[in-house]
């Protein structure tokens, strides 16, 4: 099947259409949520070159815009502990601005102790929506993990790929928050 499609193709390609090619080419498979915001990269680069989009175009346009960014703010280190509660302690070392900044915060799992970290750099992020899953089989597959955050009174969506889930889920919410910080 040719996963190819035009900058004409595209206007009527179902948004799905991008989600599909991202599945079956990569195993991505693409919250409703974000399918719309990944599909509008895509027509983007389509009417901008009026040129046809291959499938390994599309995965680079949405590796370049939701996949483990860390323009502004990146991780440098992270380490989770889990108490006798319950509770998971995050303790972040992230860069922001060329700043380094240790936080440290308790959540009800890595995911939620990170995020409250890191408001204290960026207040009142709110996560909205979170999916993950394996890219392959096996205990040595990647993890990909999908976020809808609400930031800078916007709605803004991030990717996460690593060999350990945890990372990948920070690095989706450090994806997103960037994706936000790129609107302002």
């Amino acid at each position: 099947r040719d996963t190819s499609v035009t900058g004409v193709q595209t206007c009527a390609l179902p948004i799905c259409g991008v989600a599909y090619i991202l599945e079956n080419n990569y195993k991505c498979i693409i919250p409703k949520i974000m399918q719309h915001d990944i599909a509008s990269f895509i027509q983007a680069e389509t009417e901008s070159t009026g040129k046809e989009i291959s499938a390994n175009q599309i995965w680079d346009i949405f590796n370049k815009e939701f996949i483990n960014r860390s323009d502004q703010l990146s991780l440098t280190k992270i380490d989770t502990k889990l108490d006798e509660n319950g509770k998971v302690t995050a303790n972040l070392v992230v860069s922001y601005n060329k700043k380094e900044y240790s936080l440290s915060e308790i959540g009800n799992g890595p995911i939620d102790a990170s995020k409250k970290a890191l408001e204290k750099i960026f207040p009142l992020i709110k996560i909205n929506f979170y999916s993950e899953h394996s890219l392959s089989q096996g205990s040595d597959s990647n993890a990909i993990c999908y976020l809808n955050i609400s930031f800078n009174n916007s709605s803004c969506n991030g990717v996460g790929i690593d060999s350990n889930i945890t990372l990948a889920s920070v690095k989706a919410l450090i994806s997103s928050i960037n994706r936000a910080l790129g609107k302002k």
